[in-house]
């Protein structure tokens, strides 16, 4: 296949190159040595493989680096002269970072003699050395997102989390959208995780707040990253032991309605290998309800139906995970981590239908019950391996991973229609059953490959399979009031079997020059898909092959200003529910259907932002404009009984536009505040399904996160946020807002922390749409609970880690040295 020859011959000229580079010399070239020792403060003993970094004064590359080795002992040599800061780093322990060394032609060496790290748990008689980590840091291609700093989602699940993310929202039916596009990448740790689909919420939900450690987000991803994602990526990186020894933590919660979670976390770490383990579950009872109003203008009359729903869905989550990192020697590391999950639920929901004739009399009433009972098993495995050269940066990077769910659904319905022109008599009863077997697995095995060179220059380039595999097996059973049995109805019965491959690869080349920075990237993906509608023996396939540019230009005016401009082209796969032509008849009056022959989205993404980091005070203003080919939209007709027909197609264009501010504030060390504001506009061009098919508006959401410092232990949070959706084609959606309250209290030398959240104080969120077009117009609202009262306790034993926090005394607390001249926030 093009895919496979291309990515060997990429394989091939990535191991050309490195055969014509050495990997075991220096970058630079001069007369310049730094040398030295380093050892346990406390201990005096050497430390062994700890990490040193030779940095440049207002540059954020690498200048050199090596490991210390079994003695503590360090060197790094032929180093031009200059201007240079030593960091070094070791898991557990503080950083340690130099004031600024000059090497010259008359005094090439720098003797740093014994440099002894002090372990990052360790505080000092009568001085505080460590402060509350930042809530967000400014990357050069991303934003990373402290959630522990979240307090108003104790108690909840991922979904939680991310509503309250600067510019990322999840709606009422779970779908997530970043800068107002749901055409979102996400991932966990760094890898697809089966959250794809209509499982994406389902799986968001049992993964519980408290086992997350941050939120990355990349609004325009460069080419090592998969195209996937039109909107960008969202990774979600779970909590992992980053200290030597022993540590844990127990977690319980309770919520109003009936809300329990709970979750325990162990880990132990030495020089050799890392094993670590968590279980968490989670049981939540919602409520929802809903409304809608639509009119229907029908060839020689007019028709209205008005719909009341409401209805009660209990879910429980439990999750499992066992992992382990070998440090085989300092430069090889082997990671393998399994997890499982199991998630029952039942739900029972009722729907209320009234119809009217053109006079608004009412003329007959359909209402329709359901109960519903799921198990959903998923799974994932991961096996990884990393190889460091002796060469900084250079480095070797395989990863497997295979995951996937499997669902087993079963629903029960009973529909009853009412005669209302005749003595309000019942005309028939119906009685249906219907058993959903879903099976979704995922293979994802990569390649990658980093190697500096001389001056500045980096290549990066790597090699990527990755295979989905989608069952679903639909059977509709009708009820025989003759026989008392279930029959199945073959008309409604369905199965649709989905496969798609991609083969990816890319190279790109980075280079920085004092203060200027660019990295150009090509990535280029072959795509196979085949589906095979299996009740009706319809099968089909679609191939394509597509480039994937990417350009980033960055300038670093100091230490505090910086702008980057940059580029890159994304795709929007449809998937596997898009494509499924079996026609839905949960709901008998508004039917859903696939579209086989949809072709996939096209996006041209352009970012410039300018960014801000001070002490105090930080700001970072983006203007970002997306042009997308081939928009995937919901389509609408209704027929002429009134019966409400929802496919997808593919639009000609859209065009989005926008503005984005985050910023942060800190009035007094007792007050802080984060607003954020992201305001945009949205044309979509649908006409080459009808001459009124195009529609714009303008949208936009917001949060404004402040924060009180009550006491050194106390803090309390507060986060209002609005959301207004783009329009549709057929519809403009109405403004979301809310507020959300979190109080956090560290007692018993911060082993025992205390959460209190509300969330959506006033419960006003809710979900509502105008919509219609030259056949109906409509008016539809939803609401699920979302007033929640959380309380959570968290019990910490063995060694804490406060590695993550920003000592007040020198360096950053060992941060990551490799952040990219991020800013704290």
């Amino acid at each position: 296949m093009r895919g496979i020859i291309l990515s060997a011959l990429l394989c091939f000229f990535s191991l050309t190159v490195l055969a014509q580079v050495p990997g075991e010399h220096p970058s630079a070239s001069g007369p310049g040595k730094v040398f030295g020792k380093v050892k346990d403060a406390s201990t005096k003993k050497a430390v062994e493989y700890a990490s040193v970094s030779l940095i440049k004064p207002g540059l954020t590359r690498l200048a050199g680096g090596t490991t210390t080795g079994t003695d503590g002992s360090f060197l790094i040599e032929n180093l031009a002269p200059g201007n240079y800061v030593v960091k070094i780093t070791f898991l557990g322990y503080t950083m340690y970072q130099t004031d600024t060394l000059r090497i010259t032609a008359e005094e090439p060496l720098e003797d740093l003699g014994t440099v002894l790290l002090k372990p990052s748990s360790q505080n000092l008689k009568g001085a505080e050395i460590v402060a509350d980590a930042p809530m967000v840091v400014n990357e050069i291609d991303k934003r990373v997102y402290n959630t522990e700093k979240l307090l108003s989602t104790s108690g909840g699940s991922a979904v939680d989390i991310l509503n309250q993310i600067p510019s990322v929202n999840v709606d009422i039916d779970g779908n997530l959208s970043l800068r107002g596009s749901e055409g979102v990448t996400v991932l966990v740790d760094g890898r697809p995780s089966g959250i794809t689909g209509g499982s994406r919420q389902a799986i968001l939900e049992s993964i519980p707040a408290s086992s997350i450690e941050r939120i990355e987000v990349i609004t325009n991803p460069n080419a090592k990253y998969d195209a996937d994602g039109q909107a960008g990526i969202i990774n979600v990186v779970l909590k992992k032991n980053k200290i030597l020894g022993m540590t844990g933590s127990v977690t319980l919660g309770a919520g109003t309605r009936g809300k329990y979670n709970a979750a325990a976390n162990l880990s132990y770490r030495n020089k050799r290998f890392n094993i670590f383990g968590n279980y968490s579950f989670r049981r939540n009872n919602t409520f929802n309800n809903g409304t809608s109003y639509r009119t229907s203008y029908l060839v020689d009359s007019l028709y209205q139906q008005n719909t009341r729903s409401e209805g009660l869905n209990k879910r429980m989550n439990h999750m499992g995970r066992l992992g382990m990192d070998i440090y085989i020697n300092p430069r090889n590391t082997l990671g393998i981590s399994g997890g499982f999950g199991y998630n029952p639920g039942n739900s029972v929901d009722a729907t209320f239908y009234s119809f009217y004739d053109s006079s608004l009399v009412q003329t007959n009433e359909w209402y329709r019950t359901s109960t519903q009972n799921q198990v959903r098993y998923n799974y994932d495995l991961n096996v990884n391996y990393k190889h460091q050269f002796k060469k900084a940066n250079q480095e070797l990077t395989i990863d497997a991973t295979f995951n996937g769910n499997n669902e087993n659904e079963k629903e029960a319905f009973l529909n009853a229609y009412l005669d209302w022109l005749n003595n309000n008599s019942v005309r028939y009863y119906q009685r249906q059953r219907t058993e959903n077997l879903s099976q979704n697995s995922n293979f994802v095995a990569s390649i990658d490959y980093a190697h500096p060179f001389k001056k500045n220059y980096s290549l990066e380039t790597g090699v990527k399979y990755t295979a989905r595999h989608n069952d679903n097996d639909f059977t509709n059973f009708n009820y025989d009031p003759l026989t008392g049995e279930y029959i199945v109805n073959s008309y409604l019965t369905n199965r649709f079997v989905y496969h798609e491959q991609v083969y990816g690869a890319y190279a790109q080349m980075a280079k920085s020059y004092n203060k200027f920075g660019y990295k150009l990237g090509m990535r280029v993906e072959e795509t196979l898909i085949n589906t095979d509608l299996v009740t009706t023996q319809s099968k089909n396939s679609r191939n394509y092959f597509s480039w994937f540019p990417s350009v980033f230009l960055s300038y670093k005016f100091n230490d505090k200003n910086d702008i980057k401009l940059n580029y890159s082209r994304r795709i929007s796969r449809p998937g596997f529910r898009q494509l499924n032509t079996f026609t839905s008849y949960s709901d008998p009056l508004n039917l859903q259907t696939g579209n086989p022959m949809l072709n996939p989205e096209y996006t041209n993404s352009f970012e410039f932002s300018y960014s801000y980091g001070g002490k105090k005070y930080s700001i970072s203003p983006t203007i970002y404009y997306r042009y997308t080919t081939n928009v995937i939209s919901r389509y609408r007709t209704v027929n002429s009984d009134g019966v409400s027909i929802t496919s997808f197609q593919n639009f000609n264009e859209s065009h989005s536009a926008g503005f984005e501010l985050t910023a942060r504030m800190e009035f007094f060390k007792w007050w802080y505040m984060m607003p954020n504001a992201n305001l945009y506009y949205y044309q979509i061009n649908g006409t080459n399904f009808g001459a009124g098919l195009r529609n714009w508006s303008i949208g936009g959401m917001g949060r404004i996160l402040t924060g009180f410092k009550i006491t050194s232990w106390m803090e309390a949070q507060a986060t209002y946020g609005f959301w207004w959706a783009p329009a549709t084609p057929q519809g403009r959606p109405k403004p979301v807002q809310g507020l959300d309250l979190g109080l956090k209290a560290d007692v018993l030398k911060k082993k025992l922390s205390i959460n209190l959240s509300l969330q959506d104080v006033f419960n006003t969120r809710r979900f509502a749409l105008d919509g219609g077009d030259a056949t109906f117009v409509s008016t539809f609202s939803r609401k699920r609970e979302t007033r929640i009262l959380n309380l959570s306790l968290t019990y910490k034993f063995g060694k804490q880690d406060f590695s993550s926090r920003k000592s007040r005394k020198g360096g950053d607390g060992g941060g990551d040295i490799n952040n990219n001249g991020g800013e704290d926030w």
